[in-house]
C-alpha cells in the first residue's frame, strides 16, 4: 500500500453549504468602515470564491448590525441557528471569533451546538481550528479575550460618563 502523496489536492465530497455571519456593535460601525458588516460580508464572499474547489458554496448571509456580542440573543444569529439546524450550513465563515459572540458562558454551548450539526466556524484571517487541545485553547482563549474586552470597554464608558 502506498502512501498518498500530501501536495495532490483532494477530491471534493460533495457540496459544502456555507454561512456568512457579520456583527457590528454600534450604529457608527454601520457604514462604510473597514470592520463594517458589509466589509465583513465582502471579505468572506472573497474567501468563499477562493475555496470553491471545495465544494463551498454561499447558502445565505446572516447579520446583526449594531448588536453587541455580549448575548447570543440576537435576530440574526437565532436565524443562522436556525439555519444550521435544518442543515443549510455546515460552515460559518466570520470576519473574526468576537464577532459571533463576547460571552465565555455562551461559549461553550454553541461550539456544541455547531458540533452537534456537524458544522465549524471558519475565518479568512484568524484560525478557528477546534480539534486539538491546542486548538480549542486558543478559541477559549479568544472567548475570554473578546468577554474581557467588551467589560472592559462597558466599564470606561460608564466611568466617563460619570465624569460628565
Amino acid at each position: 500500500m502506498s502512501a498518498i502523496p500530501t501536495n495532490v489536492p483532494r477530491a471534493v465530497s460533495g457540496p459544502v453549504p456555507v454561512a456568512i455571519y457579520t456583527r457590528v456593535s454600534t450604529t457608527d460601525q454601520v457604514g462604510g468602515r473597514f470592520d463594517s458588516c458589509a466589509s465583513q460580508e465582502h471579505l468572506a464572499r472573497e474567501h468563499i470564491n477562493k475555496n470553491t474547489d471545495k465544494g463551498w458554496y454561499l447558502s445565505e448571509v446572516f447579520s446583526d448590525p449594531a448588536y453587541s456580542g455580549g448575548s447570543m440573543k440576537r435576530p440574526g444569529m437565532q436565524a443562522l441557528m436556525r439555519h444550521i439546524e435544518i442543515g443549510g450550513a455546515k460552515v460559518v465563515l466570520i470576519f473574526k471569533f468576537e464577532r459571533v459572540l463576547r460571552n465565555t458562558d455562551e461559549w461553550t454551548p454553541f461550539r456544541a451546538f455547531l458540533k452537534k450539526h456537524q458544522c465549524r466556524l471558519e475565518s479568512p484571517i484568524e484560525d478557528l481550528a477546534d480539534e486539538t487541545p491546542i486548538q480549542r485553547f486558543n478559541n477559549n482563549m479568544r472567548a475570554n479575550l473578546s468577554e474581557y474586552e467588551r467589560l472592559n470597554t462597558a466599564e470606561k464608558v460608564r466611568i466617563k460618563m460619570l465624569e460628565q
